[in-house]
């Protein structure tokens, strides 16, 4: 072998993995872009969807989220709609929000019996002057658009259409024959829809996050307890290196991808840290300015004013006895006798 052999040996491309014809598989099982290590962010997604794509030519992705980001989901949705393998979601419990959405990805779409689909329009927290909510008002329409659009290309109907059914300002709810009936879904699977809450069609959208976060927490025991799991989940070096076969559904995490999913739950345990201390803090200002109420009027039972008073911003106006002021001096009293014994 001479030189121009090694050269030629050097810009040789990479031999491709052999595929595999069973599918891969990838799960979508938590609240997308979340705070707990089941939730589901587009970085490492993204990942595991490349290593599979080099693998297999068909990757079946299933889906059992209420829903969260649109940042996060937005990227899964287009990374899966843009693969150039054969790509098939299943909604195996619910697929809600952003998470029917991404639904919407599949070449084809499945759904399990008794299992749920849900739109709704996008929805965020806007803090400021008027000008500052009108602003949000218009980027929240723009975030509808794009959503809707997802679903018109798969059901082929127009965008406006679309809006109009299943974006106006109502949570829209679809079972398994429902959401075959509206084109939303392809293929309807025997096995039963996996674990969906009694009344989930009523509870909050808050609410449903919470559920699903704390059926996750309940095997996690917390931050340090979630990290031991998603490295129990990581195992050995990936099968892939070992020129094995990976099992499909097998969690396989390189060590970038487990640093940056350490890295995004510490920044989301602070995250959390951070709003309780606030809420603390606004509690503590609340209790001092119902203790300067107590002392305002008096600290023995009929020292209030005889013309009792309701709030007016910040001061207050005379008015009847029915008036909220008495019970906002009863509280201050209170609160003032809980200060004098803490």
């Amino acid at each position: 072998m001479d030189i121009s052999d090694l050269r030629a040996l050097a810009e040789a491309p990479a031999p491709t993995p052999p595929q595999d014809s069973a599918p891969g598989e990838i799960f979508i099982y938590g609240v997308i872009g979340g705070w707990d290590h089941d939730s589901v962010f587009s970085s490492s997604f993204l990942q595991q969807l490349r290593q599979l794509e080099q693998q297999y030519d068909r990757i079946n992705v299933r889906i059992n989220s209420p829903g969260g980001s649109l940042y996060d989901g937005l990227a899964i949705y287009n990374a899966l709609a843009s693969s150039t393998k054969e790509v098939h979601t299943y909604i195996d419990g619910i697929a809600f929000s952003m998470a029917g959405i991404i639904a919407m990805a599949g070449k084809t779409v499945h759904a399990a019996k008794a299992s749920m689909l849900m739109f709704h329009n996008a929805s965020g927290i806007a803090i400021g002057n008027a000008e500052d909510f009108r602003t949000t008002a218009e980027e929240l329409d723009k975030w509808d658009r794009i959503i809707a659009e997802g679903v018109a290309t798969k059901t082929g109907k127009p965008v406006e259409e679309v809006i109009s059914l299943f974006f106006d300002y109502k949570d829209h709810f679809f079972t398994a024959d429902e959401a075959l009936s509206e084109g939303l879904v392809d293929v309807l699977d025997a096995h039963a829809a996996t674990e969906i809450p009694a009344g989930i069609e009523n509870m909050s959208f808050s609410n449903r996050l919470a559920y699903y976060t704390r059926r996750e927490q309940k095997t996690t025991g917390g931050f340090i307890s979630a990290i031991k799991n998603l490295f129990a989940g990581s195992g050995s070096p990936p099968a892939a290196q070992q020129g094995q076969t990976p099992t499909p559904g097998k969690k396989i995490f390189s060590q970038a991808d487990l640093s940056t999913r350490i890295q995004a739950m510490a920044e989301e345990h602070q995250k959390v840290l951070f709003e309780v201390e606030a809420e603390a803090l606004a509690a503590k200002q609340q209790a001092t300015r119902w203790q300067a109420l107590a002392e305002e009027y008096g600290s023995q039972p009929g020292a209030f004013p005889t013309a009792p008073a309701k709030r007016n911003g910040d001061r207050f106006d005379e008015a009847g006895p029915d008036q909220e002021a008495p019970q906002l001096y009863w509280e201050a009293q209170d609160v003032a006798r809980f200060q004098r014994k803490s």
